[in-house]
């Protein structure tokens, strides 16, 4: 019975909540349901609560999450929650929600999400919101490149590469493999940003639990170009990529002989 009146209260909440001052739709979603329980509410459609996440992310999550749990099989909210919680910085809910992704395609090893129309959230600038076809295959290139990307945005970059690595064992298409190992290069090279905090007799160190530890810059630099190297093994055809890869491999090798020739230069593992 409760089920059947839900979408009329929605309405009558809407125009008390227009009644009382509300300027748009979303402040008075939130306004009526400030005075009555979740499981009393009657949500909007999927397009308007993307709609809402520009001027209230905190309201469009809410009410995206709701509609997720109750609707687990619809792939267009699970995309569209996991770019929300990636682009308000919430990395393990993005994260966890990649893998249930990765879980729903795992009869079929893929999801054909070509022709799905998905509601796309301006989360980097000039993208144009709104409704349209999600136009990819998601399969374990995909949904690695996006945990990949997710961990390095947050300065996890031994995690970032590794899942960049893994994209690239998975990819058919020589230049999106390459293109991975590039992204696992370059996330190898950033553990100088996250591990080095200063300097002493010429020599790097790190902060390891309560005390510092001596390490090897160099080290970090040949993880780096090991993947350079593996992606300049595939038959490509972009000549742009290969000179960027190429010259990245030079710059790594550059660095590799500079922290090399400094005096006492040696490696130590740190816990």
């Amino acid at each position: 019975m409760l089920r059947f009146f839900r979408p009329y209260l929605f309405v009558l909440l809407f125009l008390l909540a227009a009644g009382s001052g509300c300027s748009s739709i979303h402040e008075s979603i939130r306004s009526a349901r400030s005075s009555f329980p979740l499981k009393y509410f009657y949500y909007p459609s999927y397009e308007t609560v993307g709609a809402m996440y520009k001027t209230d992310p905190s309201l469009a999550i809410e009410l995206l999450e709701r509609m997720s749990r109750e609707h687990p099989q619809n792939l267009a909210y699970r995309l569209t929650l996991a770019d929300m919680y990636k682009d308000r910085g919430m990395a393990n809910n993005a994260i966890r929600l990649w893998f249930e992704i990765l879980d729903m395609s795992k009869d079929k090893g893929v999801l054909d999400a070509r022709n799905l129309k998905v509601y796309f959230i301006p989360i980097v600038s000039g993208q144009e919101e709104g409704m349209r076809p999600y136009a990819r295959m998601i399969d374990k290139p995909l949904v690695y490149d996006h945990i990949g990307m997710i961990y390095f945005q947050n300065a996890f970059f031994e995690e970032a590469s590794d899942y960049f690595s893994r994209a690239a064992e998975y990819a058919a298409d020589p230049k999106q493999k390459a293109g991975l190992y590039y992204q696992a290069g370059q996330a190898a090279g950033s553990k100088k940003v996250e591990f080095f905090i200063s300097e002493k007799d010429g020599k790097p160190y790190r902060k390891a639990g309560g005390h510092t530890v001596l390490v090897d810059p160099a080290l970090y630099r040949k993880k780096e170009k090991a993947f350079y190297l593996m992606a300049l093994a595939l038959d490509m055809t972009d000549k742009d990529l290969r000179e960027e890869i190429e010259k990245k491999l030079d710059e790594a090798d550059q660095e590799i002989l500079k922290y090399e020739a400094r005096p006492g230069a040696r490696v130590s593992q740190a816990n």
